[in-house]
């Protein structure tokens, strides 16, 4: 059976370390909102049947607003009110897709960072076709500053090898039931202390494969970001 791809935009953060009066989701890039860049990139992959937008309910008049400004009217945008955690925004989605009738063991999620506008088409293809092979697919680039690792947060207790060192990106793409099992056989502690899909699957025991990023694939976070990422408009 043909695979149902769709992707699974995150949009519920504050962006309290932006500062600012609206989340750093609607701010603007050479003129245009970090979630709508995103959005373009996701829009112009085909398999994509259709883009999730998990947003907190307080920003959904203001995102549809800005949906119709800059993209017009988008059947293949569905917004969706995003859970406690990022984790809890994925199962809001997967509960969405449940709800229309499509979820099912070839449904895959193509799960991205809103504020990650610098995605490429070629991202999201290589780690759908991973994920078609039954393989969660992670996107990293190398890391190339060194790692230390402090239990206490005052001294280095390691250095790990930096050869073996790499940087989590989005998206991460895998098959929505097989997300939804292993999130369901996780405790409440065990819940609140993954950060993101592949902490999920490898706490429940599933291989996880890795895909190549990009370093212009930055996550807008603090106020300097802002100003890289105008550079890369230009």
């Amino acid at each position: 059976m043909k695979n149902k791809v769709f992707g699974v935009v995150l949009a519920g953060g504050s962006g309290t370390r932006m500062g600012g009066t609206r989340p750093k989701q609607f701010q603007l890039i050479a003129d245009r909102p970090i979630l709508i860049r995103t959005l373009e990139t996701f829009l112009r992959v085909p398999e994509l049947q259709q883009v999730l937008l998990v947003t907190p309910a307080a920003w959904t008049e203001h995102s549809c607003k800005l949906i119709e400004q800059y993209l017009g009217p988008q059947s293949r945008i569905q917004l969706v009110e995003g859970g406690m955690d990022r984790s809890g925004s994925l199962m809001q989605a997967i509960f969405a897709l449940d709800a229309a009738g499509v979820l099912d063991e070839d449904t895959i999620l193509v799960t991205h960072d809103a504020v990650r506008p610098f995605v490429t088409v070629e991202m999201i293809e290589a780690g759908i076709a991973l994920a078609k092979t039954g393989t969660p697919a992670m996107t990293v680039i190398p890391a190339t500053d060194t790692i230390i690792c402090s239990q206490d947060g005052k001294r280095i207790d390691q250095v790990p090898d930096r050869a073996t060192m790499y940087q989590m990106q989005t998206p991460q793409t895998f098959g929505a039931l097989m997300f939804r099992r292993c999130y369901e056989q996780l405790t409440a502690e065990e819940r609140g202390t993954v950060t993101d899909a592949s902490g999920v699957f490898l706490r429940t025991g599933i291989a996880v494969g890795m895909v190549p990023g990009d370093k212009t694939n930055i996550k807008i976070t603090w106020p300097e970001d802002l100003i890289i990422a105008e550079q890369f408009c230009r």
